[in-house]
Formats: C-alpha cells, sequence, structure tokens
C-alpha cells in the first residue's frame, strides 16, 4: 500500500480525504479499505456557542481536526467509532455528544442534556455492551438524529455522504510500468451536525 505522502486522494467540498498507509486491508460491508467519516459542525441561530472538550475512538480510529467546524474519523478495522462531546460557553453550560460508526453499515447518536460528569470516555463502551439503549441505538443504523435540550437547543446530526470510491493506485497506471493495473476502494462519509 502507498506511503501517506503518496496516497490518492479525493476531494469533497474542498476537503482532502487521503487513504491510510497502515497497511490494513480491512472491509466494511465487503467493501475493502478503511472508511472516513468526515464531521462538519454548523452553529447558527440563538443557540450558545459550543465547543469540543472530548474525543474518543473504539477499537484503533484517529480523529484528525481541521479547525474548530472539520473533523476525520479515520477508521483503520471493523467495528470502529468515535464520539465528540460538546460543551456550550457561558455561565450554565449544557452538553451533549455525537456518536459516529460503522459496523456492518454506518450509525450515528446523539445524547443531549449530559451532566459535565457524563464523559465520552465512560460511555463510549455502552455502545459496545449487549442489552444497553446505546448498544441498540447503534444496531438501528440510524442516518439521521434530531434532538430538542431542554434549553430549548435543537441539534441535529446527519449522514449526507455515503461513497466508495476507486482510487488509483500511485503509478501503477504509468506507461512502461509492468504491474498488473490495481484499483483500490475507499469508503466516504461525511456527517453534518448542525447546532441551532
Amino acid at each position: 500500500m502507498a506511503s501517506l505522502e503518496s496516497a490518492a486522494v479525493v476531494s469533497l467540498d474542498r476537503h482532502e480525504f487521503r487513504k491510510p498507509s497502515n497497511g490494513d486491508d480491512s472491509s466494511v460491508n465487503g467493501i475493502p479499505g478503511t472508511p472516513t467519516i468526515r464531521v462538519t459542525v454548523v452553529q447558527s441561530g440563538r443557540a450558545p456557542k459550543f465547543n469540543i472538550v472530548e474525543r474518543t475512538t473504539w477499537k484503533g480510529g484517529a480523529w484528525n481536526e481541521h479547525d474548530s467546524t472539520r473533523h476525520n474519523l479515520t477508521m483503520t478495522g471493523t467495528d470502529v467509532s468515535g464520539i465528540l462531546r460538546f460543551k456550550s460557553e457561558g455561565a450554565q453550560p449544557e452538553f451533549f455528544l455525537v456518536a459516529l460508526g460503522v459496523d456492518s453499515d454506518r450509525w450515528c447518536d446523539l445524547k443531549v442534556d449530559l451532566k459535565s460528569d457524563d464523559v465520552a470516555v465512560l460511555i463510549h463502551q455502552l455502545y459496545y455492551t449487549l442489552g444497553t439503549e446505546e448498544f441498540k441505538t447503534k444496531m438501528r443504523h440510524l442516518g439521521k438524529v434530531h434532538k430538542t435540550t431542554k434549553e430549548g437547543t435543537d441539534i441535529t446530526v446527519e449522514y449526507y455522504f455515503d461513497e466508495v470510491l476507486a482510487v488509483k493506485e500511485p503509478g501503477v497506471f504509468d506507461e512502461g510500468v509492468k504491474e498488473p493495473r490495481r484499483i483500490d476502494f475507499v469508503r466516504l462519509l461525511a456527517v453534518k451536525i448542525t447546532i441551532t
């Protein structure tokens, strides 16, 4: 597999996704490669400003922050997920979290009205514990969740892009190369978190 420097690049909304170079040949739903979830946070309206105060991953994922509104969750295996926990600015902050992942299909969840000690590092394991509400929600493979907090903040989490793209391995199609032609597949997903 190519190194990150020579990895194929795909653009989605002027944002690049790169094939991981970790040598992982995992697949999701029979699709080879490692999925990446691009997360965009949109804050508008009367809602207070929210900041991410915690990021967690399960089973080998990694978060990469591009700025306060764009984040990537790169998955390095199967049944990987990540959580972003948010806190509002102000004297009486609100807390919520967004859980995202891919097992046999993509899934998301939104938990609102959390207490300050409801931390993602403890909640995350519940999505993998049989019988919990979190596990049941994960298994429903929701593509969109909307909730309103006690304070009236509306939050929506929605997958808006889920495609498998064929990506040419660098150098394979170059003239004079005797190697067989090789196409790698990359699953790219995009999620928008809207706070109003």
